[in-house]
């Protein structure tokens, strides 16, 4: 246990040190370091942050064009606590991560949705590259980083 609470500590210096030099949040630092670790271990090749939030739906990035991924599109959604204590997803909360992200993926479909949003937005760009995409996907990941 003391592992894992020194690293936790560790990681939380380093999402805090990311963010102080590069002038950034600590929730974009984190989604950073994260992802940098998936691309390290070969699971992304690309990881673009595209936050979008709304009410019932959210998106944190994706892991670049599916074109150029074997038709693999890979969404990713941060759940960022910046807490000392170590704390654990529920069953329950990873399901509404999950279905909040579904939900953005189902809308992008919808031409209404894409063209409610603003189109120099990060969200209206990886809308678009999806329902771009979509007949030619073969598979779909979701990524919840926590």
């Amino acid at each position: 246990m003391k592992q894992l609470v020194d690293f936790h500590h560790e990681m939380l210096q380093d999402i805090q040190i990311h963010a102080d030099v590069n002038g950034m949040f600590s929730e974009d630092a984190f989604f950073d370091l994260l992802c940098d670790q998936l691309i390290e271990f070969g699971e992304l090749q690309t990881a673009d942050r595209t936050y979008y939030s709304t009410r019932g739906m959210r998106i944190d990035g994706y892991g670049g064009d599916p074109s150029e991924d074997n038709q693999v599109l890979s969404l990713i959604v941060s759940d960022f606590k910046p807490s000392e204590d170590i704390v654990t997803l529920t069953a329950t909360e990873m399901g509404q991560i999950f279905q909040r992200a579904m939900s953005f993926l189902e809308h992008t479909l919808d031409p209404k949705f894409r063209q409610s949003l603003e189109e120099t937005s990060p969200a209206f760009g990886v809308a678009d590259l999806i329902a771009g995409r979509w007949s030619k996907l073969e598979k779909i990941r979701f990524f919840i980083i926590s």
